[in-house]
């Protein structure tokens, strides 16, 4: 019997329903707005368990949640973020806080903070700066583009150094290995900036799928990264 195009060519996992309507959703689609790039790198790739499943305020989706105002100022507007050259890890400088960040803009932020993590207690572990209004936005963004507690905590904690997180992390080599090993590997490529965690989790899954590993595999549902 012919294979379906959902399932992994080995056999090793079937997909679930949900993520056989993700396939064509408009989150795993590069052309569309609401694209999240770890579902649809899950997804497209066959895996599972790399992407963040989260509950949203008042029935949202990620992508109608994402789309929502989140307070009445910009917040990127308050920071000076550096566009000097960068040849190595010690060139890259944080963002400045270049003017007062409104109360009730922040007031308006730590109140979405605070529904979220009502809402999925695995994000309690996820530690920032709280008074930092770039940290919680980002927070935010983190968890409307269903990235895991992993890699929101990861992107924060680089981006504590430079905005240009991507750049920094692929400057060190044992990042840099496992990043472009994992690229080599799959037809859709990795689209965020992934903690060396979910990483290596990706790595675990890529290695099971191969013919030559003769051991029985599981057709559990797995585990989201957490």
């Amino acid at each position: 019997m012919k294979k379906n195009k959902h399932e992994f060519i080995h056999g090793i996992y079937t997909m679930t329903a949900k993520q056989r309507f993700n396939l064509s959703s408009k989150e795993c689609d590069t052309r569309s707005n609401s694209y999240k790039p770890a579902l649809a790198f899950e997804v497209n790739n066959g895996l599972c368990g790399i992407s963040g499943d989260y509950t949203y305020p008042k029935g949202m989706t990620a992508s109608e949640y994402e789309a929502m105002p989140k307070c009445s100022e910009s917040v990127f507007s308050h920071y000076l973020f550096s566009t000097k050259p960068v040849q190595c890890m010690d060139d890259f400088e944080p963002p400045i806080l270049k003017k007062p960040f409104p109360q009730k803009a922040m007031s308006e932020l730590k109140e979405h903070l605070d529904t979220l993590v009502k809402l999925n207690p695995n994000l309690e572990k996820v530690q920032f700066d709280q008074d930092s209004p770039l940290e919680i936005i980002h927070f935010i963004n983190g968890v409307s583009c269903m990235l895991n507690p992993n890699d929101i905590q990861f992107y924060l904690d680089t981006f504590r150094k430079t905005h240009k997180a991507l750049i920094y992390v692929y400057q060190d080599e044992s990042y840099r290995s496992l990043y472009d090993g994992i690229n080599k590997d799959v037809e859709h490529n990795i689209g965020w900036v992934p903690s060396p965690k979910t990483m290596k989790a990706i790595k675990k899954q890529l290695e099971a799928r191969r013919p030559k590993n003769t051991k029985k595999q599981s057709t559990k549902p797995c585990k989201k990264n957490s």
